[in-house]
């Protein structure tokens, strides 16, 4: 498995991803979770949430993921948290 930037896009163009794709050098997503497979496709939402992970990769996966992503990319933004006032006692 290749680590190098221009040869992961190449073949991301190649089998026709047009989503962002992250490269995990040093391994530190694969500790944290626990990825055994490679590739592994983690699709998370707005709020950090792992929502769909497929271990694996075959050419005609790319239609269902590009689904997955563009239903992701649909859901309403999070609202923002509130800022608590500094200093505010009870």
């Amino acid at each position: 498995m290749s680590t190098d930037r221009a040869v992961i896009d190449k073949a991301l163009a190649e089998v026709g991803v047009k989503y962002p794709a992250v490269t995990d050098q040093g391994e530190k997503i694969a500790r944290r979770y626990r990825i055994t497979a490679h590739p592994t496709t983690l699709l998370i939402d707005r709020r950090g949430v792992i929502r769909h992970v497929e271990e694996g990769f075959l050419k005609g996966d790319v239609v269902g993921l590009q689904r997955l992503v563009e239903k992701l990319l649909g859901e309403p933004k999070p609202k923002p948290r509130a800022k608590r006032a500094k200093g505010g006692g009870r």
